[in-house]
This record gives structure tokens, sequence and C-alpha cells, in this order.
């Protein structure tokens, strides 16, 4: 167990539990990177702690942040060999959660009630990405803020997109620069509605901003970059790989939410309270107390939660153990139709007739796109590599325990 994760257990199951999640596993493959524990730490353990004090987060935190980057790199990235891109992926995870508590938790400098902050911090990831590409080329964005006027732990991350910059060809630099603006737009928008405190809508509507704030598709790169991979832009439009993705990305929302949810009940309900316990006045005038009280009196702060149990449980008006038990399902039901869509398109050379192996809408070819032999070999390698995605998130969520749950796999999965 690597130096971050050793203590985990612990640290996380510090609180008591309202909410047990119903039990379930997967057959999505997971792995885990042996860089992970076997690559000299010190190193990089030197590195993250002198980031600590620009990261303007407290010691407990950061450490957090540290210890959940850790494991999820090394079950998102389990076929990247290079200690040097390994490294580079983890600062870049650790980056990515301090904007995102930063901006949207209580405790960060620039969250939701200080919503210009929070715009111009965002807003420092274009000259980021100027900077690190040497200046403004074609397609590039343009500098508009300097290095000395950027955040310090803004700052800190250019040498490892000046790396990313240097590794990804043309191309993909400039689809990694795209999507992750659109994830820092999609991120201002969430906490702009967190500001206002007003519904989130139903779950279709909560789902187009958490499709994009989930931040799969920078994900994604992370895969090209780490093992040089070279997938090319025709394979983009690919209508399988275009629906695996969407799969994956829902599969990881729900996966987060159902193990999120209690950790963001609390800290929305935290929030809402006029008092220093954790019992909080709702706009009915009813008390929500975390360790009692029945779910009807949680509903105003559910209200307010980007979430898929949440949102589920105040659109159908059903209790947290009945949307709880509906999105569990739902998870095994995405599952089953990546599993069956890969099985499908991989397997397309066998049943090249002209007809498709499936055409429900529900995994299969969904009319006729490219056989998976079509790809080039950096294509099927970067598809195969994107399964240990959903099932590394999936892993790092119960296995690790990550929210504070009770949940464990069975005694063949356990670490």
């Amino acid at each position: 167990m690597s130096y971050f994760c050793k203590n985990i257990f612990n640290y996380l199951r510090q609180y008591p539990v309202k909410y047990p999640i119903p039990k379930f596993t997967t057959q999505l493959p997971f792995k885990r990177n042996p860089l992970d524990i076997t690559v000299d730490t010190e190193t990089l353990t030197d590195w993250l702690y002198r980031q600590f004090p620009t990261s303007q987060m407290s010691g407990k935190n950061y450490n957090k942040i540290l210890k959940v980057s850790t494991i999820m790199i090394a079950y998102f990235y389990p076929t990247v060999t290079s200690a040097d891109r390994y490294y580079h992926l983890m600062q870049d995870f650790i980056f990515m959660f301090l904007m995102d508590d930063n901006t949207e938790e209580p405790w960060g400098q620039y969250n939701c009630q200080q919503m210009d902050k929070c715009r111009r911090v965002w807003s420092q990831l274009t000259s980021v990405f100027a900077v690190a590409s040497g200046g403004c080329g074609d397609g590039q964005p343009s500098v508009e803020t300097t290095v000395d006027q950027m955040e310090p732990f803004i700052r800190q991350i250019i040498p490892t997109f000046q790396d990313y910059y240097r590794q990804l060809n043309d191309k993909q630099w400039q689809q990694f620069v795209r999507w992750r603006l659109e994830f820092a737009d999609a991120n201002v928008k969430e906490t702009e509605i967190t500001n206002k405190n007003g519904r989130f809508g139903q779950l279709d509507k909560n789902l187009r901003i958490r499709r994009i704030t989930a931040g799969l598709k920078p994900v994604l790169l992370g895969i090209i970059y780490g093992t040089a991979s070279e997938v090319p832009e025709p394979s983009w439009s690919n209508p399988q790989l275009i629906r695996l993705l969407d799969l994956i990305n829902d599969y990881c929302i729900y996966v987060n939410d159902i193990f999120s949810f209690e950790k963001e009940l609390l800290a929305v309900s935290i929030a809402m309270s006029t008092t220093t316990t954790t019992t909080t006045t709702t706009s009915t005038g009813s008390t929500c107390s975390l360790s009692s009280a029945p779910d009807a009196d949680c509903k105003a702060a559910m209200g307010q939660m980007y979430n898929t149990v949440a949102t589920t449980a105040v659109d159908l008006k059903c209790s947290i153990q009945t949307a709880q038990t509906i999105v569990v399902e739902t998870i095994k039901q995405l599952e089953q139709q990546i599993i069956q869509l890969v099985h499908n398109w991989t397997s397309d050379d066998n049943n090249n007739d002209g007809t498709d192996a499936d055409d429900d809408g529900n995994g299969g070819n969904g009319g006729g796109g490219q056989q998976f032999s079509s790809l080039t070999t950096g294509g099927q390698q970067f598809v195969r590599a994107l399964l240990y995605i959903p099932g590394g998130n999936y892993r790092a969520h119960i296995g690790c325990d990550r929210y504070r749950m009770g949940c464990v796999l069975n005694d063949k999965q356990i670490i």
C-alpha cells in the first residue's frame, strides 16, 4: 500500500454512516498501477508537500486531496509505465481537486460566496495554457493574466502542462485545452447555481452540467499522455466510441454520487445551519439532524445538492433509501450496457454479415459504425485502457472507502 494510502481507512471511517449503501459489485476490469507502490516516493512526496504553502488549504484538507489523488491515479491509469508521466498525472489530479475545492467547498478561498473571485480563478486557466504552449499560436488561447498575477497554486501547475504540450501532438493539445476550458465554464455555472441557493432542476438538467464537471474528458487525454497513445482525429467521431464515452461518464457520475451523497448532505446541511451544531433549520422550519431526523426534514438541503441521489429523492418524493436503490440499479444497467457495447463492437469482425449485432440502442452498434479493427493500434489500445476508468472509479470508491462509507468488496477483492 502506498505512502498516502496506508492510513486512508482509519481516516475515512471516523464518521458514522446514517444511510448505508446497497451493496453491489462490478464486472468491469480494474487494476492498480504498480508505480503506486514501487517507485521512489521521496521525490514525489517532497514535491507534494512543497506545494502545500501555495495550496491555500488547511493541512487536513490538503492531506485529504493527496490521499484521494493517489488512490484514483493508481486505478485510473494502471497501464502507464513512465514514472515521470505518472507524477505529472498525479500533479494534475491534485491541481483539479485544489481548483474544485477552493472554488466550491465552504473552506475554499474562492467559494460560492465569492463569485467574482471564483470566476477570476477559473479564467486563469486560459493564460496557463498559453504560457505552457509558449505563446499564442494557431488555435491557442491568449495570455490574459501574467504568471505573476496568477494564484500561487495555479502557477505551480505550469511545468506539468508544459510537459503535456511537449508530449501531445497539436490536435491532442488543442482538444485538451478545449475540454479543460469547457470543464472550467461548467464549474463556474455549477457554483453560480449554488450561490443562488437554487434548485438544480430535474435529473436530466442536473446531468447536463454534471457530465462536464465530472471531468471525464480531461481524464481521457491523461490516457493518451500517460501511455503515449496515438488516437487519430477520425476515431473521435466513431459512433461506438462516442456512445462508450457517454455510458462511462454517466456510470462514473452515479458511482461518485451514491458514495458522496452523505458527505455532501452533511456539508450542505452545515452550510445552511444557523448554529454550530449538525442540526439544520430548513426553509420549512423543521430540523435536519443527520443522526436521527426523518428523510423529509432533509428535503431543503437535498434540493441544493448537485447529486443524483438527492435529485432522485426530491423529484420522485421518495425516501433516501429508495433513491439509493434506484441509483444502484441505474449503475448496474449502465455497466451492462458498457460491457455489451464493447463485446458487440470488438466482435464485429466475426459478425461481418452487413447487419448489426445489436441495434436496440442499449449498447449495440446503434447504426453500423466503424468496426473495431478499423481503429488504429493506438485507438484500440486507448479503448482497452478506457475501460479501466469506470472499473477503477468503482474500486477507488468502494475498495478505498473514499467517502467514509461502510460498503466493502468481497474477500477476493479487498486490497
